[in-house]
């Protein structure tokens, strides 16, 4: 069964737990929303923490602040970079398990957002739901947006389509978009046959950038000996940001992202959309060999990430 409640984190007071008894799940409500804490129970968080501004509140200046944040696209200052920094409500509904955040309607779009998360009772399987309501008396072209800041250290996987010999003639596959800044003989790079893999490295900050057309629909990321998926769809004949991403990751040497994003939509005055995600936890140390990513996998998905010993 999933409990909820208030604890103190981050230099906030106000942050909402979530747990199973499993993993653990924090938010703080005195800014953003941001899901600041994603691990098992006592163990390290997969989340990013910004050190420097944990505990803030209030002021224009958009901060990171850390772990998972919603957003819209296309990335654009005016629209990407809005300053969260006000108090969060939230409402914990017992009986469906689920925990609803809703920070102030954006002064700068019209736009007013909730983060709807629940939690399996036992696995490691948290669902997010990204809600968006255009309170405008116009129309809105956008795509919904969940970005995930990582722990520092790790690797960002994004799957491939199966290789298939040239010898067969297929279609095209693996569609991917590079950003002009994105150096491929960077070395954290690993390009493979079924996975290209993106290593956070505080020695080298130059930014690099990666975005893809992901008919697999997840991406994982392998930090501390844990493995962390987020799933989430690829819709057919649909147009998505950034010349087809539904994915993307970034890193600029300290820090380092996931992004799933939604296509876009025109959103009709009062009429809301919602982008889904879903996150599951393993805790078994995936190498940078494609064979060890693909068994790591299979253990996770066949157990549904449930919690599994030590």
């Amino acid at each position: 069964m999933v409990k909820c409640g208030i604890v103190e984190y981050g230099r906030w007071s106000h942050c909402v737990r979530m747990t199973n008894g499993n993993v653990e799940l924090i938010v703080t409500t005195d800014v953003g929303p941001r899901i600041l804490r994603y691990g098992f129970l006592k163990g390290n968080n997969l989340l990013a923490e910004e050190e420097s501004e944990l505990g803030l509140v209030g002021g224009d200046e958009w901060r990171c602040y850390g772990g998972h944040r919603m957003a819209h696209a296309p990335e654009e200052k005016e629209r990407s970079f809005i300053a969260d920094n006000e108090t969060v409500e939230w409402a914990w509904d017992d009986d469906r398990g689920i925990l609803t955040l809703t920070p102030p309607r954006e002064k700068d779009t019209g736009l007013e957002r909730q983060l709807l998360i629940r939690m399996d009772d036992k696995s490691s399987r948290v669902h997010l739901v990204h809600r968006f309501t255009n309170r405008n008396v116009w129309e809105i072209d956008f795509a919904p947006v969940g970005i995930t800041a990582m722990a520092r250290g790790g690797r960002v996987l994004l799957p491939q389509e199966p290789f298939v010999t040239a010898k067969l003639t297929p279609p095209p596959a693996r569609p991917m978009v590079l950003w002009p800044f994105t150096d491929m003989s960077d070395l954290r790079w690993t390009w493979g046959t079924r996975y290209v893999q993106l290593q956070q490295d505080d020695g080298r900050p130059m930014p690099q950038k990666i975005g893809a057309y992901n008919t697999l629909g997840w991406m994982g990321y392998a930090v501390g000996g844990k493995f962390f998926v987020k799933q989430f769809a690829c819709q057919k004949g649909v147009l998505y940001p950034d010349l087809g991403c539904n994915c993307e990751a970034f890193t600029d040497g300290r820090k380092v992202e996931i992004s799933s994003l939604g296509p876009l939509t025109l959103v009709n005055p009062d009429q809301t959309i919602e982008h889904l995600e879903t996150w599951t936890l393993g805790k078994e140390p995936v190498s940078r060999m494609e064979d060890d990513i693909d068994h790591a996998l299979l253990h996770l998905f066949k157990t549904h990430g449930a919690n599994d010993e030590d």
